[in-house]
């Protein structure tokens, strides 16, 4: 009985190592075209997910906000596992940020630098897929693994030659099996227990050779580059500063929606080529009565639309003048009209962006403006 629960604890024992070698092996290197795994380096997406997480993302032919996503930013191969805010469908792209984080990232997503929707995650597992990267670790998952399935199949190998010898002494009958015998005189061929050092003493001639180098990889931390080297270059010339950023324009508004219950709406466009933060940015009307814009980017060479519960529009009957401010209370756009207007008809820069307005009997909320 003893000798069969300890068969059990061993064999328990070996399949869990197996396991867990499996799994790290897809972990590092079982990168699919549907399908990946990454181990989470910081807390900013706490606490949906912990530091130390594997996540799996799988891909999909659609993302909309809310969605937990890994992308890349843009030419940088690190992996970052955050939360889409806003979906730009026009363009479809995506502005992100961690749970945690208080602002937005400062960047815009591509579809095409989405590696895929997060399906689930492991917690901590992640701590230990990077021991597995140490030489210890690396000892324990990878080489002890492979020692003992090699040692599994040397005994089975002895073993089978053993009595396959003892099997053919025993028909020639050229010498007496006793004497020949080098086992313990039992049913079931074991070697000896000395035998299971041969894993450990594998372990250590590996580990020999392993101290003298090291395992090599890429630390990457979100919003710093981390290098090292035996000399660096000498700094070139100061580069050239960026050009200052355009403030954005109001580009279509919405005075009188159809039915009422939908809102009144104001359309702004981002003119410049890098997204623009709309924090403490402010719309104002004839009336004096302020709307705080969100605390939201809108993405480069893009429209952003504002919407408030109808009546706040035509409060100078008729008409109103609606002024965009900036967070100094500065005024840096600013439309007036003078009439009445039609239910569901839209005041409109024609051409879109960059002409002057006109009423349009058609509104493109979020599109490029055309007033046929």
């Amino acid at each position: 009985m003893d000798i069969k629960i300890s068969k059990v604890i061993y064999n328990t024992i070996i399949f869990l190592i197996l396991a867990a070698s499996g799994f790290l092996l897809f972990v590092y290197f079982g990168k699919f075209d549907f399908a990946s795994a990454y181990i989470v380096t910081s807390g900013s997406m706490a606490p949906a997910i912990d530091t130390g997480s594997i996540v799996f993302s799988v891909k999909s032919d659609t993302y909309k906000p809310g969605d937990i996503i890994t992308f890349t930013n843009g030419d940088n191969k690190t992996h970052i596992t955050h939360r889409i805010i806003y979906k730009d469908y026009q363009n479809n792209n995506f502005i992100t940020s961690g749970d945690a984080n208080e602002d937005l990232d400062r960047w815009t997503v591509t579809s095409e630098n989405v590696k895929g929707k997060v399906l689930f995650t492991i917690p901590y597992a992640g701590y230990l897929a990077n021991f597995a990267k140490e030489p210890y670790g690396f000892i324990l998952f990878i080489i002890v693994p492979a020692t003992i399935i090699i040692y599994e199949e040397l005994k089975q190998l002895i073993s089978e030659s053993i009595k396959s010898v003892k099997s053919l002494l025993r028909k020639k009958r050229r010498i007496l099996t006793n004497k020949i015998n080098l086992l313990p005189q039992k049913n079931n061929f074991a070697l000896p227990k000395i035998a299971i050092a041969i894993p450990l003493v594998g372990s250590f001639i590996v580990f020999a050779s392993l101290s003298g180098s090291f395992f090599s990889d890429i630390e990457n931390s979100i919003e710093n580059v981390l290098s090292a080297a035996t000399n660096f270059a000498t700094a070139g010339p100061t580069p050239t500063p960026a050009p200052t950023a355009q403030n954005p324009i109001i580009n279509e508004l919405l005075p009188n929606p159809d039915p009422p219950s939908d809102p009144e709406w104001i359309e702004l466009y981002n003119p410049n080529n890098a997204g623009f933060d709309l924090t403490g940015w402010n719309l104002v009307d004839a009336a004096n009565s302020s709307r705080p814009l969100p605390s939201q980017i809108i993405p480069p060479l893009s429209y952003f639309v504002y919407e408030t519960p109808e009546g706040w529009l035509n409060n100078s009957s008729p008409g109103d003048t609606i002024t965009l401010i900036d967070p100094l209370s500065n005024p840096v756009d600013q439309y007036t009209y003078t009439t009445d207007v039609a239910d569901n008809r839209s005041f409109a820069r024609i051409p879109d962006t960059s002409g002057g307005f006109v009423l349009c009997q058609i509104p493109t909320k979020g599109l490029t403006n055309i007033c046929p």
